[in-house]
């Protein structure tokens, strides 16, 4: 859970990418999952995140050393809640548009409007999956964390020129990617 001056919080999550064994190919399934995630890349990380949890055997929620537990839980809670209710809205405008991409398959070729709507329907609900996970007690672990609290003070200081560094440092310390993209706005770094 990083502040982020777009989101307030944002979930992010680092993953493990699958090993495949040297000398070894990777399977059908194993290429077309990792087509699937590199075609899916451009969503938001926090859908990604979201998508993450549903598999995971726990998740450890890390919060700016500055805030309390309680306060994090709260924050965490509500941040899973909205992303969960968005992806329902979107799965319930998106599965009536399948079925008319469905009568499509009626046309010669490929039918890429069923498969287009198909993936988005699929994304939400895992995304959704994902965050009913996120919700059980059991299944959460709170840690403070130095670094995003010193991330949160960059934040509320916006010296310039801090803010590239402390994502480059923030980057290698917590091994997520492209965080400048979901952290701030799209706008210029000076205050």
């Amino acid at each position: 859970m990083i502040p982020s001056q777009t989101y307030g919080y944002a979930l992010l999550s680092t993953h493990e990418d699958e090993i495949v064994p040297a000398g070894t190919s990777p399977g059908l399934w194993s290429r077309l999952k990792a087509r699937y995630m590199k075609w899916t890349e451009s969503t938001l990380a926090q859908e990604r995140s979201l998508k993450n949890a549903r598999k995971a055997a726990g998740v450890e929620v890390c919060y700016p050393s500055g805030m309390s537990r309680e306060e994090a839980k709260s924050v965490f809670e509500r941040r899973v809640r909205a992303e969960m209710k968005h992806h329902v809205v979107w799965l319930c405008i998106d599965f009536p548009l399948l079925i008319p991409a469905a009568l499509a398959m009626f046309i010669p070729g490929p039918n890429v409007f069923f498969l287009f709507w198909a993936i988005r329907i699929l994304g939400h609900y895992h995304a959704w999956e994902g965050g009913k996970k996120m919700l059980e007690p059991a299944a959460v672990q709170f840690r403070a964390s130095h670094d995003l609290g010193e991330w949160q003070q960059v934040l509320r200081d916006r010296i310039t020129g801090t803010i590239t560094h402390a994502i480059e440092r923030l980057e290698r310390k917590t091994g997520l990617r492209n965080l400048a993209s979901v952290l701030i706005k799209k706008r210029s770094e000076s205050p």
